[in-house]
């Protein structure tokens, strides 16, 4: 039977073992954080061979999880931006000044390409 509270309880243990990092989603223009819906990074990318996925299988997960890392390594706070028609996929503050970051593996299309720009189009105080 699944049990709400005992899912909860393994998902804190392994954000605890630093196995996965959590990434609260963030309101741009409210300024607030989400209290669901957060996103999870892999820490290891080594660590999905234990499925024994091939290396370039869902190569833009992968690209946003090391970016993830990179940023948190640099000391950025990250969360995931969301605005009322995209989202950003990452909003990376440190000391003061904010960075907004979308990763994308492939742009093969003006459609994925207009899609990955328009993202910050709802960022109120974005310097063009």
């Amino acid at each position: 039977m699944f049990q709400p509270n005992r899912f909860t309880i393994h998902i804190e243990y392994i954000i605890e073992s630093l196995l996965f990092t959590k990434v609260h989603r963030f309101d741009i223009k409210g300024k607030n954080v989400f209290a669901t819906l957060e996103k999870y990074y892999i820490a290891d990318m080594g660590i999905l061979q234990l499925k024994r996925s091939l290396i370039n299988e869902r190569l833009g997960g992968r690209l946003k999880c090391m970016e993830a890392n990179e940023l948190l390594a640099k000391g950025y706070k990250i969360n995931v931006g969301v605005t009322r028609n995209a989202e950003i996929d990452f909003v990376a503050e440190k000391n003061n000044e904010t960075e907004y970051i979308q990763v994308c593996y492939h742009i093969d299309s003006d459609e994925i390409l207009q899609r990955e720009i328009n993202a910050f189009n709802g960022i109120p105080e974005k310097k063009c």
